[in-house]
């Protein structure tokens, strides 16, 4: 795709010689923050259902991934192309119900065959831990409905209510939990739900005329 090579040629220029010297500062740990910020502005797009601004975001996210690609080059630890054929493998290899012989009658069924599959990729590695693989810098509500289901998958009950809850912050804690279990009984993701209510509630407070001097005050000079 031209545009794609075009976008190579372009992140070759920024951390080629002459380039961006802010570009060719970067190592893949100082991007962090860059890609979780990109993210959010993502989802913010896609709650609001704003076309515009959904392609916009995109194309900045895409930019954070390929640029990563580029310093894994740079610093000798991975190149696109290694990265593009692992996920084309990974891709072929959890859908045989599409380039195998698998079947599959439902969603059901695909869920289960889709589990199975991550379980023997796994089967030669040493044992983990629960909370292995939940990536720590999720939002708490996210991090909290992730955990949730692993216990409840594990079959491992927490005695959260014999957790002391003395102080607001901890009575607040524990009703969240709760709330968060719930929504996994339900299948509702609570992270989504909450973030498709604000985008509601954020589109309502624009539309509304509100007097940045509230009681007839003024500035004064």
């Amino acid at each position: 795709m031209d545009e794609f090579n075009s976008l190579i040629a372009i992140m070759n220029r920024l951390l080629g010689p002459g380039g961006c010297p802010w570009d060719q500062e970067q190592t893949m740990t100082s991007t962090r923050s860059s890609l979780v910020e990109e993210m959010y502005e993502v989802l913010e797009a896609l709650d609001l259902d704003d076309t515009a601004q959904i392609k916009e975001e995109l194309g900045d996210l895409f930019f954070n991934v390929i640029f990563l690609c580029r310093l894994a080059e740079k610093f000798e630890r991975f190149t696109i192309r290694d990265v593009l054929q692992n996920l084309n493998t990974k891709l072929i290899r959890r859908h045989p119900h599409i380039f195998g012989d698998a079947k599959v009658n439902n969603t059901e069924e695909l869920l289960i065959q889709w589990q199975e599959i991550k379980k023997n990729e796994k089967a030669n590695q040493p044992p983990r831990s629960l909370i292995q693989g939940i990536p720590k810098d999720l939002p708490s509500l996210a991090y909290a409905y992730q955990l949730i289901k692993r216990l409840n998958k594990a079959s491992i009950a927490i005695p959260i209510d014999q957790i002391e809850s003395v102080t607001p912050e901890q009575k607040i804690g524990l009703s969240l939990w709760h709330l968060i279990d719930e929504a996994v009984q339900q299948k509702v993701d609570p992270e989504q739900a909450l973030r498709a209510l604000i985008a509601q509630i954020k589109q309502q407070v624009n539309e509304t005329a509100v007097n940045p001097y509230p009681n007839d005050s003024q500035p004064t000079e």
